[in-house]
Parts: C-alpha cells; structure tokens; sequence
C-alpha cells in the first residue's frame, strides 16, 4: 500500500509536467464535449469498520450546457485493502461506482476554472473479510456483494494546458445505503458506505 501511495504521489507531478508546458498561455476551452481519466487514491469505510485504502481508477464523458454548469456522466473502479500487523481481519474487495452529477464552474472564461460537483452514484460492492487468527484456524470469515445508491459531492478545478487539454485535482465524498433493509446474514457491509477519495484526471476537449 505503501508503494501505491509512492507511486500516485509520483504519477501526478509528472502528468502535470506532461501535459501543461505550454500552461501560461492556455485559453479556456470553448468546446461542449469532454472525455477524461481519472487515477488517485481513495478509502471505503462501512457504517461501523475502516475497510481501508486504494487505488482509483476511473473515465467520463461530460457536456458542457452553458459557461457554468456542466453534465458529467462517470464510471470509476474503487480498490481497497486493510491488513494490519496484530489485527485478527484482514478486509479486501472494491466498489464499482456508476453515476452521473452537474458541475457549477466559477471563473468560466478563466483557464483556472474552481468547480463544485453534485451527484449520484449507483455502487456494487464486492469483498471479502479473512481471519487470521490460529484458533480458530485462518480462513474466509464473510464473503460476498451487494448493491448500494447515494449521493456523491466535490470540489476540484480544471486547468486548461491547451483549448483541447485539460487536467482536474479533484476532491470527493460519496455516501451509500443498500437498496433494501441491512440484513447481516445477507449483507457483506452495512450501510452506509463512504468513499471519500482524491484523483487527479485528464480530460480531452472538442
């Protein structure tokens, strides 16, 4: 996890470095239609359990409607893992989020354009929680998926390298519940399950 961390914290400069030689003299894109990609790192925690840390790797597409509001329409995959030295679980699995949102711009004509984001994903969650205790014996506690739905905020901005290049550092906080009553036998979590995160995306205007 730790390399993960070292990884992200070295892939994000460099994307900086790529993609925005030219920064100074960027103008604010007046295209309508957007695709972007997005890798960072995020947690997913349950209503009572720290599920632990990950990569996020994610793509959208996103529509323009006037110089502040934007429709963005996204889909990301959310990893997560927590194995620590002295505990008797370790908790492993991912959220695939699928969802949709509106973006409000401030300083729209701007190449340096603040946004706030407002949405809502779908979630299914699949994972697996192992015991490592010796008595009783190592093995497979609790295993299996579920499908959650909850609102999804941020912040981030958008920094136009170019009229057709752009790169968004980006802020969220999602909070899902289950599509029907917690039933712990049936249930690999228990709502509501949060999924805060930061990414850093590039995104290809036209």
């Amino acid at each position: 996890m730790k390399i993960l961390k070292r990884l992200i914290c070295k892939l994000i400069p460099l994307i900086i470095c790529t993609v925005t030689p030219g920064l100074v003299f960027a103008q604010a894109s007046d295209s309508r239609s957007e695709v972007f990609f997005n890798v960072g790192h995020g947690k997913l925690l349950d209503d009572e359990t720290n599920l632990g840390s990950g990569l996020v790797i994610g793509l959208g597409y996103g529509y323009r409607l006037n110089q502040r509001w934007s429709l963005v329409l996204e889909g990301s995959r959310n990893d997560h893992l927590r194995d620590r030295s002295g505990e008797s679980f370790k908790f492993e699995g991912h959220a695939y989020l699928v969802g949709g949102g509106l973006h409000y711009h401030f300083r729209p004509q701007t190449n340096f354009q603040p946004y706030l984001r407002f949405g809502l994903n779908y979630a299914h969650y699949s994972g697996t929680i192992t015991r490592k205790t010796t008595i009783p014996p190592p093995g497979i506690e609790d295993s299996g998926s579920q499908s959650l739905v909850g609102p999804d905020v941020g912040v981030g901005i958008k920094i136009f390298a170019s009229r057709k290049i752009s790169i968004r550092p980006e802020y969220r906080f999602a909070i899902h519940s289950g599509l029907h009553k917690y039933d712990p036998a049936r249930d690999i979590v228990e709502p509501g399950l949060w999924a805060p995160r930061f990414n850093i995306g590039i995104g290809f205007h036209w």
